[in-house]
């Protein structure tokens, strides 16, 4: 396992790709949503993400200069806040004993908008959830630092419950019934790899 790692990594330098790893201090991840009670929030604990920059790309408009994006997190590391009971319903919605991981995978990605280090873009990938995948788009907000070593995403995606049939979770007896809509919130802070 270290060998492939290593030679992945060694491949990656040599097409001359920077690998970037999810920074999970610099990171927030969260869904909101609202019920007929109240609004909520769903935080996103754990996760782990990649991607490769094309070093040889420029940043301008029309650009693909990430050539790949993945993330992950376990159904299981997400609260509301409001108690383990509440955080076992949500696992039940999301078929957390069937398919214990949310995956997220770029297909292609392009540069709508440049000014400087400072770009727009939108990933065109694959979200796996509750044994569900749908193509999805993502419009982010990026910036890659001075010296290169960070770059930080930003953006918000709608989506519904009912498009990966998850049901939508209830509680006191059927009284507190969570909407269909739902948005992902990203805060993410990724970190060059050497």
């Amino acid at each position: 396992m270290i060998f492939t790692a290593l030679f992945i990594t060694l491949s990656s330098l040599a097409n001359g790709q920077s690998i970037f790893i999810l920074d999970e201090e610099g990171t927030k991840i969260h869904v909101d949503g609202s019920s007929n009670v109240s609004d909520w929030q769903l935080d996103v604990l754990e996760f782990q993400g990649e991607l490769q920059v094309n070093d040889s790309v420029p940043l301008e408009e029309g650009s693909k200069f990430i050539s790949k994006l993945t993330f992950s997190a376990p159904a299981d590391k997400m609260t509301g806040g409001r108690g383990p009971i509440m955080d076992k319903k949500v696992q039940n919605a999301l078929k957390f004993e069937q398919y214990p991981q949310v995956n997220y995978a770029a297909i292609s990605n392009q540069v709508t908008e440049a000014n400087g280090n400072e770009v727009t873009m939108v990933f065109h990938g694959i979200l796996k959830m509750a044994g569900e995948e749908k193509n999805i788009d993502v419009n982010v907000k990026a910036q890659l630092s001075n010296d290169g070593k960070t770059l930080k995403m930003q953006g918000s995606k709608p989506l519904k419950l009912s498009t990966f049939n998850i049901e939508r979770p209830t509680a006191f007896f059927g009284q507190l019934s969570t909407d269909d809509d739902i948005t992902i919130q990203l805060d993410l802070t990724f970190i060059k790899q050497s």
